[in-house]
């Protein structure tokens, strides 16, 4: 080979490497910046939700008193109606508030919230639960022993007991 092709060569291949390089870059930098628009899509669902349900506690608050052309117990019956559903709402968006308070602080985003919930996050801190659905082996047997026992008692006052045994966290009202 002579020494011009050889160096032909030579520069066909940086042309080609620094070429696939730049296509790995510019792939790379178009992934980040769509990585980055993810996180503000996100913080603002998060704003957007916490926003939502400020308002749904208000409107539900409001509906309250909407009703003045029934008897006296129905509006007392859908005071008390509206009242629940506000403090659920209400409830809802405080939960969420102290879940991703201390996401957005680690990740030193913006939080855009009314001030009440920023409070109730840093004075409610989120704390996690061990998995309801993890059981040791003798629990599956001793459950299974006992409903094989109770499945002869229709009349158990136990009530109904799930697979999984999570039957005390199935109420959303707690």
């Amino acid at each position: 080979m002579s020494p011009s092709c050889s160096n032909k060569f030579s520069l066909f291949f940086v042309l080609i490497t620094s070429l696939g390089m730049r296509v790995e870059w510019a792939k790379t930098h178009a992934r980040a910046n769509r990585w980055q628009e993810e996180v503000l899509l996100v913080q603002e669902e998060m704003r957007r939700v916490i926003a939502f349900l400020d308002w749904k506690a208000t409107w539900w608050h409001s509906q309250g008193r909407r009703h003045s052309d029934v008897r006296d117990d129905i509006k007392a019956g859908l005071a008390a109606y509206a009242a629940r559903q506000s403090h659920l709402m209400q409830h809802l968006a405080e939960t969420f508030a102290a879940l991703w308070y201390p996401t957005l602080l680690e990740a030193n985003l913006r939080i855009e919230w009314p001030h009440h919930y920023i409070s109730y996050a840093q004075a409610h801190p989120p704390t996690f639960r061990a998995s309801r659905h993890r059981a040791t082996t003798q629990t599956v047997v001793r459950n299974t022993r006992d409903s094989e026992s109770e499945s002869s008692d229709e009349g158990s006052s136990d009530g109904y007991d799930s697979a999984e045994g999570d039957d005390d966290d199935v109420s959303p009202y707690r």
